[in-house]
């Protein structure tokens, strides 16, 4: 696979439509088209969230968008075009938004998740996903629901295998699809 050189940048104006177009067709693909540039523009512009992008050879090939509260932030958006996907793009911007997060004073980072037609077995699996020179560990726990059509999706990272200190918190339902 060729090296690439990405740009990480923030988003400005005329990424709005390109960055919507992104978003509708990896994030909302099924949904209907909730972000479009106009609303894009709109978070690019607001001050309490940031936009990133990341280009290669000028063009946008990715973004993420976090809105940064007191003590809480929320990443709203993240996406890479599928050709660029698996190559740290991702990973590159979400790190960028952490470090951000982290210099803010921000207690808490929440998520949200949409899983790719999958529906998980009921149990609990342990994962070491190292993130850069920290060790992290995932436990996720999948629960029935008195509706079988759904699950809940538990997923807590911790540092390392230490479980007293609970890094983050991520809980969903998930329907059957």
């Amino acid at each position: 696979m060729a090296s690439l050189n990405v740009e990480l940048a923030l988003a400005n104006d005329r990424d709005a439509r390109p960055l919507a177009l992104l978003a509708r067709d990896l994030i909302e693909s099924g949904l209907g088209w909730g972000y479009r540039p106009s609303r894009i523009a709109a978070l690019i512009r607001d001050t309490d969230t940031v936009t990133l992008v990341a280009r290669t050879h000028a063009q946008p090939i990715g973004f993420a968008v976090m809105r940064f509260g007191d003590e809480r932030a929320h990443l709203i958006l993240l996406a890479v075009e599928r050709e660029h996907q698996r190559r740290g793009i991702g990973r590159r911007l979400i790190e960028w938004l952490l470090e951000s997060a982290y210099v803010a004073g921000i207690a808490s980072v929440h998520i949200e998740l949409r899983a790719a037609n999958a529906f998980p077995p009921v149990g609990t699996r342990t994962v070491e996903c190292a993130q850069g020179r920290s060790n992290l560990e995932c436990v996720e726990e999948v629960k029935a629901t008195p509706n079988p059509l759904f699950r809940r999706v538990e997923v807590r990272v911790y540092h390392g295998a230490v479980r007293s200190h609970m890094l983050a918190e991520l809980i969903g339902i998930l329907p059957r699809r």
